[in-house]
C-alpha cells in the first residue's frame, strides 16, 4: 500500500512517501509559514522521485495540529 504523508503544523514541514514499513522518499519543507506554497510542489517531486503518480497513492496521512 503506497501512502503520502503530510507534516504541515510545524516548522519545518514534511512530505514523505512509504509503505506502511519502508520509507520510500521524503522532503523537507523549510519555508517558515509558506508551507501552502510548496506543499504541492514538494509532493508531486516527491511522487516524481519513485516514478509515481497520484492515482498510485491507496492513503494519505495528515498531522492533524496543534500548528497554524
Amino acid at each position: 500500500m503506497l501512502i503520502l504523508s503530510l507534516e504541515t503544523s510545524g516548522t519545518p514541514g514534511s512530505v514523505a512517501l512509504h509503505d506502511g514499513e519502508v520509507l520510500l522518499a521524503e522532503a523537507t519543507l523549510e519555508t517558515g509559514k509558506k508551507h501552502a506554497q510548496s506543499l504541492i510542489p514538494t509532493v508531486q517531486q516527491v511522487l516524481a522521485s519513485q516514478q509515481r503518480q497520484p492515482a498510485d497513492l491507496k492513503l494519505v496521512a495528515v498531522s492533524i495540529g496543534p500548528g497554524s
